[in-house]
């Protein structure tokens, strides 16, 4: 107690105060009074008893329920209490039961506080939400680009869930146009985390259009709810490359001169193609004169992309002067089609060499005198200054007489130079005494085209005839002498010969000499003095322009010299055979025969 006057005198006083219970049931209170679970099987909550409105302290036994009994109530304490004018809070935590995934389920729990003079109670709402999973495509239109199918990859997102999922997967569409295939059909997918799968769809039927769209739907499911997901298959096909590629040459025309082949290019495009293009190359024209020939035979071109490849085009050339163009294709083929270009093969030639060419005989007259043979030259200018000539030469006479050989026989000849051979001629000489002209010609071939030039060949042949005349007239004359001075019996003693006695008269002159007698023998028998003049009449008949004289004269010579063997023979049986007589005809008939070599005068 404090003193009046003095404030701070002081003194303690015990003192007893009975206060009579005054107030109301303390109050039960639930923070928060509604819970949302999600993804979780229990929630923590306070509770709080607040006894401030009494003055007397209040004791509790707590409980909790539900209207199914499904839930389950641990208090920090079953018994609380709490003093008067205050507030004592405790935990509670509720256990609910696990939930189906993707479901949402609402709970009412009524919490009790009770004695034995009061019950408190308050009430608590719990939503449980289980989240599902969730599914993602990435990308969510799968595109199959001329493939067999479209791929990608599903998510399965269970990032948000507080358990555990064991998720089987397949793939539906209301068409059933789709086969849905993963690369893992079973797959657990942790709390709080994401799995991936690979992921195919493929048309069940090949597309007949170029493009084809389809909707399908993946679906996972844990057994007890199922999560899906839609998504696209877009199928397309691009054309066949082959369809859309091109082909063309470059250049589109080949021109070539005095050749016989010419290259180019075959480009094969294929920048409209979505696929390799493999294709075999071809070529041919018209008229089958045209040889093809390719760096490379099979060519494969990437999408997009362009190739090229050296192309060899071969044909006889046109004569000479003219230009032909020739049509050429190119085909580029495989087994689903081809294409192909058209181009033209130019091909000009210059003129012949054989037209421009010049030829000429060394030299272009000349003679040969008592010969058949004859020898010159031949030189062939090739005036072309492109292109070679190969040459055959040739000779003819217009009477088909001359005999004609080339050595060599055919010339090679450079652009622009020449080139020569040697001509050597056979032909039948002349009459002695004549003289033969004949012209010659000779020609240069090549390929059907003959050039030509002539020489003029004079033949000439001596008279042989007035020596020979002369000569056989002479020999035959000096043997028939010898011969006149010969025997001209086979035994000339059993011969009487005939004698020149004396000169006054024919009866005196001759007498038939007996065997014997020595004057005969150096006597000239008149028999021989005759043959002796014919046969210098013979002789001398070579002064003369024509040879009857020798032929007559010996003719005579011959006859007088066997009848006087005929006469012998029969008159004194003397055989003839004589050395003399033989020499004597053999003479005379050589004279003949001068006689007979004279020119005579053509008809």
């Amino acid at each position: 107690m404090h003193s009046d006057e003095d404030p701070d005198a002081a003194t303690d006083v015990a003192l007893a105060l009975t206060v009579p219970p005054i107030g109301d049931p303390a109050q039960l209170h639930v923070e928060p009074e509604r819970v949302r679970l999600r993804d979780g099987t229990s929630v923590k909550v306070e509770l709080k008893v607040d006894n401030r409105g009494s003055n007397y302290p209040q004791r509790f036994e707590l409980s909790g329920s539900d209207a199914e009994d499904l839930l389950e109530f641990e208090f920090s304490a079953d018994i609380i209490e709490v003093p008067p004018g205050e507030t004592v809070p405790i935990g509670l935590t509720v256990v609910v039961p696990s939930p189906e995934a993707g479901s949402v389920r609402s709970y009412r729990a009524t919490i009790r506080g009770a004695n034995d003079q009061a019950e408190i109670e308050t009430h608590l709402t719990i939503e449980q939400e289980v989240s599902a999973l969730q599914l993602r495509l990435e990308p969510s239109t799968l595109k199959a680009a001329d493939a067999p199918y479209g791929q990608g990859w599903l998510i399965i997102d269970n990032r948000k869930g507080g358990v555990d999922r064991h998720v089987r997967l397949s793939g539906r569409d209301p068409e059933g146009s789709v086969r849905v295939l993963f690369y893992v059909v079973k797959i657990d997918v942790r709390a709080g985390s994401e799995s991936r799968v690979g992921i195919r769809a493929q048309l069940v039927f090949p597309p007949k259009e170029a493009e084809t769209t389809k909707p399908f739907t993946v679906v996972a499911t844990d057994g007890t709810s199922e999560t899906t997901v839609d998504g696209t298959l877009i199928q397309t096909t691009s054309p066949n490359p082959v369809a859309t590629a091109e082909i063309r040459l470059e250049p589109e025309q080949i021109t070539v001169k005095d050749r016989t082949h010419g290259r180019c290019r075959v480009a094969v495009d294929n920048t409209r193609g979505a696929q390799p293009l493999k294709v075999r190359l071809n070529g041919s024209d018209p008229e089958r004169a045209v040889g093809f020939e390719f760096e490379a035979w099979a060519l494969e071109v990437p999408p997009g992309g362009v190739s090229r490849v050296a192309m060899t085009v071969s044909a006889p050339p046109p004569p000479g002067g003219e230009t032909v163009s020739r049509e050429i294709r190119v085909v580029a083929s495989n087994e689903d089609g081809s294409v192909k270009t058209q181009g033209a093969f130019v091909q000009t030639a210059s003129p012949a060499p054989i037209t421009l060419a010049r030829i000429r005989l060394e030299p272009e007259q000349f003679t040969v005198h008592n010969s058949s043979r004859g020898q010159l030259r031949v030189v062939v200018d090739n005036k072309s200054r492109a292109l070679p000539l190969r040459a055959r030469l040739m000779g003819r006479d217009p009477e088909n007489a001359v005999q004609f050989s080339f050595d060599p026989p055919t010339l090679n000849i450079p652009p622009g130079q020449a080139g020569w051979a040697k001509v050597a001629v056979r032909a039948p000489r002349p009459r002695m005494g004549h003289a033969k002209v004949r012209n010659l010609e000779v020609g240069a071939e090549d390929g059907g085209i003959v050039v030509d030039t002539g020489a003029v060949l004079t033949q000439t042949s001596d008279d042989l005839l007035p020596l020979i005349r002369i000569t056989v007239t002479l020999l035959g004359g000096l043997i028939a002498l010898i011969g006149a001075f010969l025997p001209w019996t086979a035994d000339t003693r059993q011969v009487p010969l005939l004698t020149v006695r004396s000169f006054p008269g024919l009866g005196d002159i001759l007498r038939v000499a007996t065997a014997g007698d020595e004057y005969t023998y150096v006597s000239q028998p008149i028999a021989r003095a005759v043959v002796i003049v014919f046969i210098a009449l013979m002789l001398i008949g070579i002064l003369r322009p024509k040879g009857g004289m020798t032929i007559v004269a010996g003719l005579f010579a011959i006859a007088v010299a066997i009848g006087f063997a005929v006469y012998t023979n029969a008159e004194f049986s003397a055989a003839s055979g004589g050395s003399g007589l033989t020499l004597v005809i053999l003479g005379c008939l050589l004279g003949c025969i001068g006689g007979f070599c004279v020119r005579r005068k053509q008809a």
